[in-house]
């Protein structure tokens, strides 16, 4: 069912709070994410999977892996994943234990063929590297060379006496 504009922007307003108000105080930004779930279901908004993996079912905890909620990776055996249509079978469940209320979400992880059709691309092609290459730099002897210029450019410029006759040296042998 399409929600109202109104709805909509109202949920919008305390998903972006939700979200902005959690580095500075956590418990409002519970509070904007339990309206914000309130909110849905009395409008009977049904929420993007994503949406609903961000934050807990029970208490409306914005999930941060590490800061408010542990995420643990669970297998699942060869012969329990046989059971289930070729289309569901998942090889892993991705478990979010929330520290506030300690509700378990349970997720199923990639699906067998996402993680076929990521394996291998194509017969005989190789495996695409997920982590980027950074770009070659310069070589590093030219990089140690300029370091060392630099530091005796400042040498230097320390040894040329100043006009001035107050200086940082002049202060600290005044001290």
């Amino acid at each position: 069912m399409a929600a109202s504009q109104a709805v909509q922007a109202k949920l919008s307003f305390l998903f972006k709070a939700a979200n902005t108000q959690f580095a500075s105080c956590p418990e409002l930004s519970n509070f904007y994410l339990h309206q914000f779930q309130k909110t849905a279901d009395h409008a009977n908004v049904t929420l993007a999977d994503a949406v609903q993996r961000l934050c807990c079912a029970r208490c409306g905890a914005l999930f941060v892996a590490g800061i408010n909620c542990k995420v643990r990776v669970n297998s699942i055996d060869a012969s329990k994943r046989r059971k289930t249509p070729a289309s569901r079978r998942c090889r892993n469940h991705v478990r979010i234990t929330c520290h506030a209320c300690r509700h378990p979400t349970v997720m199923n992880g990639s699906t067998t063929t996402i993680l076929k059709a990521v394996e291998r691309p194509g017969k005989g092609a190789p495996l695409a590297s997920p982590v980027a290459t950074p770009p070659p730099g310069p070589p590093a002897g030219k990089k140690k060379q300029k370091k060392k210029l630099d530091l005796q450019a400042m040498i230097n410029q320390k040894k040329v006496p100043t006009q001035s006759s107050f200086g940082l040296d002049d202060f600290l042998s005044s001290l």
